[in-house]
């Protein structure tokens, strides 16, 4: 077993830069900027409610395969989760299937980005058509790098949460269109926040830089009543505005996201090429996902589960950062369907959880550590 361990996401949080009194707003959007992604979104549904406040029953609709998060927003906000499956092989929506749980309670569908995969909006406005229904972008693992690359949504929920792209220990943004209804912005609490609280996140910052180096994260990771890695479902208790000690953060982590190196995902698409064809699906190739774009993870799906689970225990054995994103799909999370209803079945959730690997793309990552995954990974498909 290895005496170090690689954290599956995450670069090192830079020290916080002067307080910037107008945060970066993407062009032809207005923000409100909030305590986390979580909040963005039910303050999104929040929004999506009071533009169709005529319709009883309301429902918004969540990919099934994908963070509880966006069950708690749903459930906070006051509305039914729809739960609709994806495509085989890919965390995108199955189209006819979307089409098709489409119902007058509707007032939003959720778009993710995940895994660096990007939704098909000409498809999504196409299933819209003119009727009422916020189409919600959810890129809480995905930020633009500049200005060519653009969100689509009507509305944009982003996350400064631990593991996200731009990582501040917190904070969330929802980023609109249309100028957010007066009733809508009454859910969110405004905290004043003194130095201690300053004090106190800065040194999580610094905790956070540690807890993330290998020697450590390896002890910590293994700890099995820190339940690091665990997927689990968490009520949204309210909706705060982003406190100053994250907006100072803000500046110089968007600023390393910018400039970040992507010559290791480029790797891992280089040595994943050269396995043999036919024992796993490379979903950056597969989606034909833009070499500019920043991987929090490289994803792949390994052809046979058992051996996904296989491959997966030796790696973390290794400490090579590997990890099955949740592991299951949205409606086996415990307490999602007290909050949700599955339309239809989730086949292809189920089986795209079971094959799910996704490989590290931080600064810690080696070519060594490339080398090593790939050994592995040949080492348990010579059985298949």
């Amino acid at each position: 077993m290895a005496l170090t361990a690689l954290r599956p996401t995450g670069n090192r949080i830079q020290a916080p830069a002067r307080y910037a009194a107008t945060l970066p707003t993407p062009s032809g959007y207005r923000a409100a900027w909030l305590d986390s992604g979580t909040s963005a979104l039910a303050l999104a549904i929040f929004a999506a409610k009071a533009r169709a406040s005529c319709r009883p029953n309301q429902e918004v609709i969540l990919p099934a395969y994908g963070c509880p998060d966006l069950v708690a927003a749903a459930q906070y906000a006051g509305v039914r989760a729809v739960l609709v499956d994806i495509q085989p092989d890919s965390p995108l929506y199955d189209y006819p299937l979307l089409q098709a749980a489409i119902s007058p309670n509707t007032i939003a569908i959720v778009a993710a980005t995940l895994l660096g995969i990007r939704p098909n909006e000409a498809k999504l406005r196409e299933i819209i058509g003119d009727r009422p229904i916020a189409l919600i972008e959810d890129s809480a693992q995905w930020f633009p790098r500049d200005n060519s690359q653009t969100f689509f949504g009507d509305s944009v929920v982003v996350s400064f949460g631990r593991g996200k792209p731009v990582n501040l220990l917190g904070g969330g943004a929802l980023f609109t269109r249309d100028e957010l209804p007066a009733e809508v912005l009454t859910h969110v609490q405004n905290i004043a926040e003194g130095n201690f609280a300053q004090i106190k996140h800065e040194l999580r910052r610094l905790t956070y830089n540690t807890l993330i180096q290998p020697a450590v994260y390896n002890a910590i990771e293994r700890a099995p009543f820190l339940h690091i890695g665990v997927t689990t479902f968490h009520a949204l208790q309210n909706i705060h505005a982003m406190t100053p000690s994250i907006k100072r953060l803000l500046d110089s982590n968007l600023q390393q996201y910018a400039s970040q190196d992507l010559r290791i995902q480029q790797q891992w698409r280089v040595a994943l090429g050269s396995l043999p064809p036919g024992i796993m699906i490379d979903l950056c190739q597969a989606h034909d996902i833009a070499e500019d774009i920043a991987l929090l993870r490289y994803p792949i799906l390994i052809k046979n589960p058992l051996r996904r689970d296989a491959i997966y225990a030796r790696l973390r054995d290794e400490g090579l950062g590997a990890s099955t994103m949740y592991g299951q799909p949205l409606i086996g999370i415990e307490h999602v369907d007290s909050h949700a209803r599955l339309f239809a079945d989730d086949k292809n959730a189920a089986d795209f959880s079971a094959r799910l690997l996704t490989l590290p793309t931080h600064k810690a990552v080696s070519s060594q550590t490339i080398a090593q995954t790939i050994d592995i990974i040949r080492d348990c498909i010579s059985n298949d």
